[in-house]
């Protein structure tokens, strides 16, 4: 009779238990899954922050947070797992009544991309450790991984004819309505330039620098077509690296640039067409929208989204083609352009041991790609 009251009285505590905490557990417990940083570029490090807080007097003995994140995202000391699949995160936390617990995880940006956190899952169980209890939740994190800068050096070397000839053709005469920065003075400078509040700041002269009237324009057209679906991946990315550095340096160059891509935004689905602006401080911009480029969906043929810009008739713009695909249709209608007077310069990304078979090889830069 005893062993039938005390099994009556703990089946009575146990029922009571898991009524009482499967309905209050998760009552005044807030999850949050953040980066820290709003975006990185490839090869660097980010760090990912998860947090939970107890709010209430019932503690939590044990509970797993879990989420999915992309495999492209490198978690450092784990460096050698999970690098087949999307990294689904299971993360431990005992939280004590009115605790905060934070847990901080270094993370490197493996590829370029844009990459988000979405359902975070949080699961614990009764005291018995029998019934299993979820809660869900939606997680905003998100983070850019932009494409790798090449090396200034390495780009001048390579470009050196490219970038010259750009600086050359800028209009010399500046617009005093457009204020550009301040700069130390030099011997040649108009008495008028010179920044009198900066100059009694620094104890040195400085002066006013302007934008050009009619800043060079340049306009890069990056191409993410293949020959086929075994075409090296790499190379494409490469010569998306190679698009985000040459807008960086022609920016800081006062110059005004614009963007054409035959791929599609991976947010808007759209094809990406950024029109020319300037500004180093618009770098971003162009970062971002090739961060989420999505290179398996391409929009159109590279030379068709030449034709359309061919139709405006606008000869003043350098134009830039990025391409790794040099197939007779584009090549047609490159020469076309530069027929028509349209100054078209074309930078060829190509693996070391690949062939160029070209018959004009007038303003063609090639870059060469490691294999991986």
């Amino acid at each position: 009779m005893r062993i039938l009251i005390v099994l009556i009285i703990v089946l009575l505590f146990y029922t009571l238990q898991s009524r009482i905490y499967s309905n209050n557990c998760f009552k005044k417990v807030t999850t949050d899954v953040k980066f820290i940083n709003n975006g990185i570029f490839e090869g660097e490090d980010a760090q990912l922050i998860e947090v939970v807080s107890n709010k209430k007097l019932m503690p939590l003995w044990w509970l797993t947070v879990k989420y999915q994140v992309s495999r492209n995202l490198i978690f450092i000391k784990e460096i050698n797992e999970n690098r087949g699949n999307d990294n689904y995160r299971q993360d431990f936390f005992s939280i004590m009544p009115y605790e905060k617990v934070t847990k901080t995880l270094n993370i490197k940006g493996g590829k370029r991309g844009f990459y988000r956190i979405g359902q975070i899952e949080l699961h614990t169980r009764d005291l018995f450790g029998i019934n299993k209890i979820i809660a869900s939740y939606e997680s905003s994190a998100n983070i850019y991984v932009y494409p790798k800068l090449i090396i200034p050096l390495q780009l001048n070397v390579q470009f050196k004819s490219l970038t010259g000839e750009v600086l050359a053709k800028r209009n010399i005469v500046e617009d005093p309505f457009q204020l550009r920065g301040i700069r130390e003075y030099h011997p040649f400078d108009s008495i008028k330039a010179v920044n009198w509040t900066a100059t009694a700041k620094t104890s040195e002269i400085k002066v006013n620098e302007y934008d050009f009237t009619a800043s060079q324009e340049v306009i890069i057209f990056l191409n993410v077509e293949k020959y086929n679906e075994w075409d090296p991946e790499n190379v494409v990315e490469e010569g998306i690296r190679l698009a985000a550095s040459i807008i960086t340096e022609y920016l800081k160059q006062g110059m005004k640039v614009g963007l054409r891509v035959n791929g599609c935004d991976s947010i808007t689905g759209q094809q990406i067409n950024l029109p020319p602006i300037y500004g180093i401080n618009q770098n971003l911009n162009f970062y971002e929208s090739l961060a989420r480029l999505d290179i398996t969906k391409v929009s159109a043929h590279l030379s068709t989204t030449l034709k359309e810009e061919q139709v405006k008739y606008n000869k003043v713009p350098l134009w830039v083609v990025v391409s790794h695909y040099f197939g007779l249709d584009l090549q047609n209608e490159i020469n076309v352009l530069r027929k028509q007077n349209f100054d078209v310069k074309w930078i060829l990304p190509k693996l070391k041991n690949a062939k160029v078979e070209m018959d004009d090889h007038k303003d063609l830069f090639v870059w060469e790609v490691e294999e991986i």
